[in-house]
């Protein structure tokens, strides 16, 4: 529904007769025209409307009669609903809209760190295989490559005397 439909609906709310809306049923000892009426502001009343009775007498001049009694009361608090939700929505979009923006942000950031993490990986690498001794490279190189990797992984369960874990796997 648009800003205007939703106007425009107010704006024949608010020129209607105002008042209590109420269906009434008046008989021939009562009306010159017997029928369904719609009735404001009992007990000094005014007819709003008059129902003429729907085809068949399957009670459709009643139920047409009831709904315009409400429609009285029940236009302008719809009308104030779809405006407390509209407002609800424009906050929503707005949060969602500073969501994005921040996860955006906070990604960008976890990558500029992953790529510095793997960077130092590499320069420590290079280091160790530039060291002469084979066991020096595997010793020293080995622990730390596990300690640069911890902040990508769960620390692992090796320790000194167990056979050396297998890191060329992908973090």
């Amino acid at each position: 529904m648009t800003d205007e439909q939703l106007k425009a609906i107010e704006e024949r709310a608010e020129k209607a007769t105002p008042g209590s809306w109420v269906a009434m049923h008046y008989g021939p000892e009562v009306a010159k025209h017997p029928g369904w009426y719609v009735d404001c502001n009992p007990p000094d009343v005014l007819q709003v409307a008059m129902i003429n009775h729907g085809y068949g007498g399957n009670g459709e001049a009643e139920a047409n009669a009831n709904f315009i009694a409400d429609a009285r009361d029940s236009v302008p608090a719809l009308c104030a609903e779809v405006r407390r939700l509209q407002e609800l929505l424009a906050d929503r979009e707005e949060w969602l809209e500073r969501f994005q923006q921040d996860s955006e942000r906070y990604q960008m950031g976890v990558e500029d760190e992953r790529a510095r993490t793997f960077r130092q990986i590499a320069r420590e690498e290079e280091a160790v295989h530039l060291r002469n001794s084979p066991a020096a490279v595997r010793n020293e190189g080995m622990l730390v490559l596990l300690r640069l990797r911890e902040s990508l992984v769960p620390a692992p369960t090796w320790s000194p005397g167990d056979p050396l874990p297998d890191v060329t796997t992908e973090v």
